[in-house]
């Protein structure tokens, strides 16, 4: 029982606790009202707070602290250290990581005193909030908190469960006649099935969203959907279909006067000119999105210009000024407290680097990079930590770290459901073991890599993949089949370039 007034202070034995939570106490009721606005965010029935651990335990990822594997990806049982929460795989991973960790295990520290990030906490909150409003018919209510948590979890790589929130929304939008949410909702869906590397139900949903937006006259909202089908073609090798679309988002945003909607299809446009080889027009296109950031004061987007301006720099070959922009956008993101981003730009920032022969900048940055990644539960960041070190270290000669990390990469991956980084990770690795002459290997992950080019439509992927094949037959005196996949290397190319 309390001892003291949640609100004054005040010591008293007569104070009454809160009925939902049965936690604070009050010594009268204008006492609890007066607390309610800053005790409402922690109070919970017993129930709730029940249905809170188990989200906490359901989106902890369980991985080795030394490999990395994961129960998940590899089907293996993780044992914890006997006094903290630190996991490992076998006695030698824990026995390989003793001397570091001895300086930091606690004794007596168990797993629920691990501390959530920001999506944990945002999926705690939000689970609580969607049965609350449901119990109470509260529709508009329920589908917020149903949106909410299918980001919050496709932050966490939880893409299942991601989709299931966003289509539990969509449903609810669709029943209440709210077309607002309900076009929201197709492109959230679309978004997540385009990390994901289905593009056909990415372009599905995007067009559902497009179609209501036309049909309810919501011109910005078409806008932002013609953006958001840029990306998809952008993800399928087809950027000349990109820059259609997004040239159409453009000139939307400059006839409604939406600043925020040119700055973003700037941005896109640099981008998919990005990706065309047309590095002059991508730096010019994102130096237009930078101007109006800053000139309405959008200190994230002006942060993830800077990136994208780096980006292109790099590719150009200006390293030292792609190094300055990294590093606005790392001042950024620290002093908006934007931890994810901050991961990024170090990751970015690292592979400027490594481009400049900074390798041991590169591995320091990188390493910076993964450790934010853990912390804010950002699995795809941590995918791109490992896939950059994978490069450090190829370059460096040392192809066992190099494809330990590529392995990583790969893991999480497979774990996210992501087959465009899953291919590439094939990619990589195929490469890699060609060029120490395990030439077997090396079929075997391109082989992989061209598999999933082809399930995803990604005739880009699909001409590299046979390319880097004829290479392998050729080292492996297979000329038939060396000649034969150059050849559908050199159609699909053929094919691409007039596509474009």
């Amino acid at each position: 029982m309390g001892t003291h007034c949640g609100n004054c202070n005040v010591h008293t034995k007569t104070l009454l606790p809160c009925s939902q939570c049965l936690v604070e106490y009050y010594c009268s009721k204008e006492c609890q009202r007066n607390d309610w606005l800053s005790h409402k965010a922690s109070c919970f029935t017993p129930i709730e707070k029940k249905a809170q651990r188990r989200v906490l335990r359901d989106t902890i990822v369980k991985e080795c602290h030394v490999c990395k594997r994961t129960e998940k990806t590899e089907a293996i049982t993780l044992s914890a250290c006997a006094n903290c929460v630190t996991r490992y795989c076998s006695t030698d991973c824990q026995a390989a990581d003793w001397k570091e960790h001895k300086t930091v295990c606690v004794k007596g520290a168990r797993k629920h005193e691990a501390g959530l990030n920001a999506s944990q906490q945002t999926i705690q909150l939000e689970s609580v909030n969607a049965e609350r409003c449901r119990l109470v018919g509260d529709k508009a209510g329920e589908g917020l908190a149903h949106s909410r948590l299918g980001v919050a979890f496709e932050v966490l790589a939880r893409s299942e469960k991601a989709i299931h929130h966003h289509k539990k929304a969509l449903a609810i939008a669709k029943d209440s006649g709210n077309h607002v949410i309900t076009g929201r909702s197709y492109g959230n869906l679309g978004g997540i099935f385009r990390t994901l590397g289905r593009f056909g139900k990415a372009l599905y949903y995007h067009n559902k969203s497009l179609a209501i937006a036309k049909a309810f006259g919501d011109y910005l909202g078409e806008g932002r959907v013609y953006g958001n089908l840029g990306n998809v073609f952008q993800s399928l090798g087809q950027p000349t279909k990109a820059v259609e679309h997004h040239n159409k988002a453009l000139a939307i945003a400059k006839e409604l006067g939406d600043r925020a909607g040119e700055g973003r299809a700037c941005g896109d446009l640099g981008n998919a000119f990005d990706s065309l080889g047309e590095f002059e027009k991508a730096v010019g296109y994102h130096t237009k999105d930078l101007l109006i950031a800053a000139e309405l004061g959008d200190g994230a987007g002006e942060g993830a210009t800077c990136g994208n301006l780096a980006h292109a720099l790099q590719s150009l070959g200006r390293y030292e000024e792609a190094l300055q922009y990294n590093t606005r956008a790392l001042a950024i993101a620290k002093k908006l407290g934007d931890r994810a981003g901050e991961g990024v730009w170090y990751c970015n920032t690292g592979s400027v680097c490594q481009s400049l022969g900074q390798f041991d900048k590169a591995l320091e940055h990188h390493s910076k990079a993964l450790s934010i990644a853990k912390e804010v539960g950002h699995r795809a960041g941590e995918a791109a930590v490992y896939a950059n070190l994978s490069s450090v270290f190829h370059h460096l000669g040392q192809y066992d770290k190099a494809v330990e990390h590529q392995n990583k990469d790969l893991a999480i991956a497979v774990e996210m459901g992501d087959r465009v980084r899953e291919g590439r990770a094939h990619g990589n690795l195929g490469c890699f073991f060609g060029e120490i002459g395990q030439f077997e290997q090396s079929a075997e992950h391109h082989n992989k890599r061209l598999a999933i080019a082809k399930d995803l439509g990604d005739r880009a992927g699909e001409c590299r993949a046979c390319g880097n094949l004829g290479n392998v037959f050729h080292r492996l005196g297979q000329s038939e089949k060396a000649v034969e996949y150059h050849a559908k290397s050199i159609a699909i190319a053929k094919e691409l370039r007039e596509c474009n």
